[in-house]
């Protein structure tokens, strides 16, 4: 049968793991590649009807954080999103 695996030996191995998820999440939830969130801020009444602006607005409505459709998620919904997402990466 397989050894036991102590406290102490669970800590040493997940400790780097968890260091290095703090600055991962920080600069996912930092990020705005897009200007997403200051297109929130500012939305004028028309905007001109470029392929960017509308490619820019459809993808303000995509649930991801920075978003309108994010922000009208509950918390719930939000987490479940995050371990769906960077859970995922996180495992590799």
């Amino acid at each position: 049968m397989a050894e036991t695996i102590s406290d102490r030996q669970l800590v040493q191995t997940l400790r780097p793991f968890v260091r290095a998820a703090s600055p991962v999440l920080d600069g996912l939830r930092e990020a705005d590649p897009f200007g997403l969130r200051q297109r929130l801020v500012d939305q004028p009444a028309e905007r001109p009807a470029g392929v960017r602006v509308r490619f820019l607005d459809r993808l303000a409505k995509v649930r991801a954080p920075g978003t309108s459709a994010w922000a009208a998620m509950d918390v719930a919904q939000r987490q479940t999103w995050w371990i769906n997402r960077v859970g995922r990466f996180t495992a590799l």
